[in-house]
């Protein structure tokens, strides 16, 4: 098992130019990122998908997804290139993540996290790049989180903060790809001002 640990700049939407009119009101309680790497010469348009399934405990609590892009650096993010998900459906939703490729980027992060308190399902992350006949599927290492065990989030990077009230399991009561999600609890997170700071995460490839 290898570990690799680097810093994520949670980005709030009040320092991002309140994209999409978002408001969180809570530090992000967990959070994982799946990383794309281009291939070289990659350009075009990107597109990302993803299964979720809300059950907030407040009217504020929600999801986080958003995709941004990095040159070759572990940390060398492009900074104009954050785009936050759309969101189609009720509680059962698909989030979708449109952008095009910068020039200098060599890696995609999509960013998702649990913003508040309640139990939200995560479910098969799709990633798609653009080509002269549409949208070309692109295969994602651990996409459905099929692995119960101690490989549920295998070719991710992890949230290690500590938070009043965690569980991050498997579970099959929302399952749009194979048999299980990604099933992630949070309780006693308080409410607080918009900010942005950095986080310590590691990947367990």
């Amino acid at each position: 098992m290898k570990t690799f640990v680097f810093t994520l700049f949670i980005i709030s939407c009040f320092l991002s130019g309140s994209a999409q009119n978002e408001r969180y009101n809570y530090p992000d309680a967990f959070y994982f990122v799946k990383e794309v790497t281009l291939t070289p010469g990659e350009s075009g348009n990107f597109k990302f998908n993803l299964s979720v399934k809300e059950n907030p405990s407040d009217n504020l609590s929600k999801v986080r997804i958003y995709a941004v892009q990095v040159r070759s650096e572990k940390e060398d993010i492009i900074g104009n290139t954050l785009v936050y998900a759309n969101a189609s459906g009720t509680t059962e939703k698909t989030y979708t993540v449109e952008g095009s490729i910068h020039p200098e980027a060599k890696r995609i992060w999509l960013y998702v996290a649990v913003n508040g308190n309640g139990n939200f399902y995560f479910d098969n992350i799709e990633y798609f790049n653009s080509t002269a006949t549409g949208w070309q599927a692109v295969t994602l290492q651990n996409n459905s989180f099929e692995d119960a065990g101690k490989n549920l989030l295998k070719g991710y990077y992890v949230s290690k903060k500590s938070v009043p009230q965690l569980q991050v399991n498997s579970s099959s009561h929302f399952a749009t790809h194979g048999k299980n999600s990604l099933h992630v609890f949070t309780a006693g997170m308080k409410a607080v001002a918009a900010l942005a700071k950095a986080e310590a995460i590691t990947a367990d490839y």
